[in-house]
């Protein structure tokens, strides 16, 4: 039997890993062989059993991508994507594609997202850009949410309370799937925190969870086979989860489950729903925030505007017959000229407002609105009409890029591609056009707008074939190196604890104590003599006995990255976080439960690791001195993975001579050498 070949194209090797165990999980695997193929792509062949039939697979990993300005591969997998398409400057998590090695060519399958962060406020819609940017190709979009989520308390990290999102949130990828008619949706699953003692959560339908629907989706789309039937599944759970959040809602101006389940029918739309409940816009804004003439237009704003599924959301619904009262009220709040705002009368449309606070204090964007335009599309359309007002800080060299060049600034700026590519009109009133007196910037921009939507192929998407030899190699491979090696250990003598490479997150770190593994989740994003500094791996050896070891490691490209002390630092934030209860823990492979207690780690030792690519002419005692760590781990790429070279200066032999003994009692073939010097 040949294998049938499949890619994951992932941010880094735990994406990779997330996906292949959603894939694997309905799988009855009879072998499995994992082994690099070169300094950066790992292949996994799998014999297994699906439905009674036997199969053979072969999935590639490519960690890392071509992004940020580097050439990492000799193709990038999202060029096929831009070209269908994908204007964003957004990517998903993964890809997922089948290898035709005859017509050397990859057919993209699906993209999934993964977010085990907070859903909450503006970070809810962060995401919704590489949602809508990647569906709008033609390609199945997973976006793959932990539920639930507390907000803690950042000194005590006591839970204050389960934070929700808007469910309008949700809502978008039914309503876009509905009419891209492309499989895209939120798929739930449960979280390590999820507790039905909960009052909120007493009556939560676990059957919303969708871990199963997941790997059944992903299995037959691999197979080739039709995926309608947990396609409607996972659409109807979305669905679900939309009635959940918004029985969950305070406040009464709030669609409630029979408006969604209206709009979900045919009955009416989002943007008809929001007019007939005539729910005065009243989107908040800091005082703070309030410079020029923000607080007059916000106020213009409500006097015009309905909120748009709910009152406190930062759009809102002008309709077509208060269009130009609005107008003649806005020509004489900004020096707009009468021709100019003339345009926004030019159709019939409602028009839409959606309010941004761009920019932080030095004039950098604020990441997390650039999903607000792509989430009003997906949950309207994107050919509805927009007015985007931006307010706050911005530079002034900015401010003339945008007056003379609007396109080149698109091209270099993630944040101004989203805005100059969904709005049909601009308008800014930010501290450096108030210095001037009656200056203001307006924008009509439905021709660049129309060039960045004009092209949605929605056909199969083929990608020339990604080679798995790396261009270049970078921390990415160092982190894959680290994890590869030591999850070839059995799970009995170490215990993955913690794997953050670069794009990862911060969902949790793990320890096991008594034959218990306890987890703390939302690390605190915090660095200091007290706090200590995040690792990028925590590895527990021996993590069934008494007294074990805990490797603490930093990796970085380069030696010379290495922060002075980061040793010490690296066992502080692991000591710092035992000092409060862990979130949750459970038996070896159980059901997790709330923890209620603390821990102690004082018998374990805590050693602190420097991982990084070896130059050849590495001074490793001068590493040592700058890092403070007790163990080097430098890493040389081979023709066909990794040569780690150990070096110990930990005054007490007795970490190195275990660590020694374990890796070479336990030889791997994954393609990684251990050289202990």
């Amino acid at each position: 039997m040949t294998f049938q070949t499949f890619k994951i194209h992932g941010d880094n090797i735990v994406e990779c890993e997330r996906i292949f165990n959603f894939i694997t999980r309905k799988l009855d695997i009879i072998d499995i062989n994992k082994q690099f193929i070169s300094q950066a792509a790992i292949q996994i062949d799998i014999n297994f059993i699906y439905n009674s039939l036997k199969y053979r697979w072969r999935l590639i990993y490519h960690p890392g991508f071509s992004k940020s300005n580097r050439n990492r591969w000799n193709n990038n997998i999202f060029d096929s994507l831009k070209t269908a398409g994908s204007f964003l400057d957004e990517t998903p998590d993964a890809i997922i594609t089948e290898v035709n090695i005859h017509e050397e060519k990859e057919k993209v399958l699906c993209a999934i997202e993964f977010c085990s962060a907070l859903q909450a406020g503006n970070q809810a819609w962060q995401r919704s850009g590489r949602a809508y940017s990647t569906i709008r190709t033609g390609c199945p979009y997973l976006y793959i949410v932990d539920f639930v989520k507390y907000e803690l308390n950042t000194n005590t990290r006591k839970r204050k309370a389960i934070r929700t999102p808007n469910p309008a949130i949700t809502y978008s990828y039914i309503n876009n799937t509905l009419q891209e008619n492309v499989f895209g949706v939120q798929a739930f699953v449960k979280s390590e925190e999820f507790d039905k003692n909960n009052s909120l959560l007493k009556n939560f339908d676990e059957s919303i969870f969708s871990e199963d629907d997941i790997s059944d989706y992903l299995v037959n789309l691999m197979l080739g086979n039709d995926t309608t039937v947990y396609e409607k599944s996972l659409l109807e759970k979305n669905l679900k989860m939309v009635n959940f959040f918004s029985l969950h809602t305070k406040g009464q101006y709030y669609f409630k489950p029979e408006d969604w389940k209206r709009i979900y029918n045919g009955e009416t739309t989002v943007i008809e729903l929001s007019k007939e409940k005539k729910w005065q816009f009243g989107k908040k804004i800091a005082e703070k925030s309030m410079g020029g003439k923000t607080r007059a237009f916000v106020e213009l704003v409500k006097k015009y505007a309905y909120g748009i599924t709910c009152k406190d959301l930062p759009i809102g619904v002008i309709p077509s017959d208060s269009k130009i009262n609005f107008v003649n009220e806005l020509i004489e709040l900004y020096p707009i000229s009468q021709n100019e705002a003339q345009t926004i009368l030019d159709d019939d449309h409602d028009l839409l407002v959606c309010l941004i606070k761009g920019f932080k204090p030095r004039g950098d964007d604020n990441r997390p609105d650039r999903g607000l335009l792509p989430f009003l599309a997906m949950l309207t359309s994107e050919h509805a009409k927009i007015l985007t007002f931006i307010y706050g800080p911005m530079t002034s060299t900015r401010i003339e890029q945008l007056k003379n060049d609007p396109r080149s600034v698109a091209r270099v700026s993630g944040f101004w591609n989203v805005f100059l590519g969904l709005s049909d009109y601009l308008l800014l009133d930010v501290p450096v056009l108030n210095e001037k007196r009656n200056a203001t910037l307006f924008r009509t921009n439905h021709k660049y707008k129309q060039e960045c939507t004009a092209l949605s192929a929605k056909e199969v998407i083929f990608s020339d074939i990604v080679s798995p030899t790396p261009n270049s190699v970078h921390e990415d491979d160092v982190d894959s190196a680290i994890h590869m090696l030591f999850t070839s250990l059995p799970s009995n003598k170490c215990f993955e604890g913690l794997c953050n490479p670069p794009g990862g997150d911060w969902s949790g770190l793990s320890v096991i104590v008594n034959q218990c593994e306890y987890r703390w989740v939302s690390l605190p994003r915090v660095s200091g003599e007290i706090y200590g500094k995040r690792p990028d791996h925590v590895l527990q050896l021996y993590p069934y006995n008494t007294n074990s070891i805990i490797l603490s490691i930093e990796s970085k490209d380069r030696s010379s990255d290495l922060e002075p002390n980061v040793g010490k630092q690296l066992k502080q934030y692991i000591k710092y976080l035992s000092t409060f209860i862990p979130s949750c823990e459970r038996s070896i492979n159980g059901n997790w439960s709330i923890s209620r207690k603390k821990i102690s780690l004082n018998s374990s030792k805590i050693v602190s690791v420097a991982a990084f690519i070896d130059s050849g002419s590495e001074d490793y005692d001068n590493i040592h001195q700058v890092s403070a760590c007790d163990l080097i781990f430098a890493l040389s790429p081979k023709e066909v993975g990794w040569d780690i070279r150990i070096i110990n200066y930990m005054p007490d032999n007795s970490v190195y001579t275990e660590l020694k003994e374990l890796i070479l009692s336990h030889p791997n073939n994954i393609g990684i050498t251990c050289t202990f010097l």
